[in-house]
């Protein structure tokens, strides 16, 4: 009977011991896996404060909401996609030099944006 109490209890602690180990890896590969993804930055935006750089650049504050749900999911900007960027009308990119230095916007569905100027005799492009 004794020897039958000490098996016994010794696969108990196996088994216990074992649930342990998995359990604690399991927390070691998710914190990793949140530490790898909170590394990601899909839209090149995590050294930029966005509250700031919304409000320079006229972003209203329902879509400043959803540009950062999106950074917080590492989900891309409409800016990035190019199945976005193919609705840019060509003449989007066509300024007159007479002009002089000049800004346009086009703004994406979810408030992200290309901006695109001349300085001098450059032109200049922004995505965001």
């Amino acid at each position: 009977m004794k020897k039958s109490s000490v098996l016994l209890l010794s696969i108990v602690l196996l088994f216990v011991s074992l649930g342990t180990a998995n359990a604690s890896n399991y927390e070691r590969v998710s914190s990793s896996a949140s530490m790898a993804n909170q590394l990601v930055d899909v839209n090149g935006v995590k050294d930029i404060n966005l509250d700031r750089y919304f409000q320079e650049n006229q972003v209203p504050k329902e879509k400043q909401i959803l540009l950062k749900e999106k950074v917080k999911n590492n989900e891309l900007w409409d800016a990035y996609k190019p199945e976005m960027q193919q609705w840019i009308p060509s003449d989007f990119f066509v300024f007159d030099p007479k002009l002089g230095d000049q800004i346009k916007y086009y703004r994406f569905p979810d408030g992200s944006f290309i901006s695109v100027g001349t300085e001098g005799e450059q032109i200049v492009r922004y995505i965001r």
